[in-house]
């Protein structure tokens, strides 16, 4: 049988590579427009970026920036933990709380600049992988303090 304490270097990992996941694929969409968290946009196959003059255009780069925070965090700590066999649970702890606050400071400032948002658009892998991604990052940091205390 498989001692999870052995492994939970491997779900900071796993929720660090869930977080660059989220990065690269789309956040939000409606029909074939879809939205990245970093303003990439694409509209029926043609790229383009949201302008800058757009309230959800610095609420983007500030929400990715805190979720490459906390996707760093995970996947730093991860490898540190698996090199030298020594846990960081804190910083699992840490860097799935960031990634979890970059989505959230992101969906609620939608929601905040424009209240009909999520009625009219989907939320895609981009914004549900750093929930994910951050759930898994608290859930390794919480077993291995649990694990410690006996």
């Amino acid at each position: 049988m498989v001692n999870i304490k052995d492994k939970l270097w491997l779900f900071a990992i796993i929720a660090g590579i869930l977080g660059l996941v989220s990065i690269f694929t789309p956040a939000w969409g409606l029909g074939n427009s879809y939205a990245w968290l970093w303003n990439l946009f694409v509209n029926n196959g043609s790229p383009g970026f949201i302008d800058a003059d757009e309230d959800i255009f610095a609420l983007g780069i500030v929400s990715t920036l805190i979720i490459i925070i906390g996707t760093a965090l995970l996947l730093l700590s991860g490898l540190l933990s698996k090199l030298r066999d020594k846990e960081i649970l804190l910083l699992y702890i840490i860097g799935g709380a960031v990634m979890i606050t970059g989505i959230i400071v992101y969906m609620g400032g939608t929601a905040g600049f424009y209240p009909t948002f999520w009625r009219y658009y989907t939320a895609n892998v981009g914004a549900i992988f750093p929930y994910v991604g951050g759930a898994l990052g608290i859930f390794a940091g919480v077993m291995g303090i649990m694990e410690k205390r006996g």
